[in-house]
């Protein structure tokens, strides 16, 4: 009944997805002073540029003027990329490979304060955090 979402996915972005009911721990992880990373497994349209790394590190502008913070952008091959950001804003991941002439045709986030997504999962399926990873929650707070 009273089930919080910690973040939220966009539309057509899978993923990882906690759900908690302690309002405490969602309000301090969604605080935005609090710069919670979050990790996330692109596709893109266009091949990925070596440059991109330092557009990334230095923080994307997105919609002509919102400086986003910087993020950490690891290449994996041509069109795979990780992404790191420790803020949210509204599509932001598109937006800022859109600032940078490119595309994502495919989003997941695989990791969220320390938590990564568990790969024996299959879409829309779940399970109850461990011990280890309710610690690892608690420490961002």
């Amino acid at each position: 009944e009273d089930c919080y979402c910690l973040g939220r996915l966009d539309i057509d972005t899978t993923g990882l997805l906690i759900i908690t009911n302690d309002t405490s721990l969602s309000k301090k992880l969604l605080l935005p002073q609090n710069h919670v990373n979050k990790k996330y497994y692109v596709t893109t349209k266009f091949p990925l540029k070596d440059e991109l790394i330092k557009k990334f590190s230095d923080g994307v502008v997105i919609d002509h003027k919102v400086q986003c913070l910087p993020s950490l952008l690891e290449i994996l091959d041509e069109y795979h990329c990780l992404v790191t950001i420790n803020e949210g804003r509204y599509h932001q991941i598109k937006k800022m490979f859109k600032s940078c002439q490119n595309e994502v045709c495919t989003l997941k986030r695989i990791a969220f304060a320390g938590i990564e997504l568990d790969q024996k999962l299959a879409l829309g399926e779940y399970r109850d955090l461990t011990s280890t990873e309710l610690i690892t929650l608690f420490k961002h707070c």
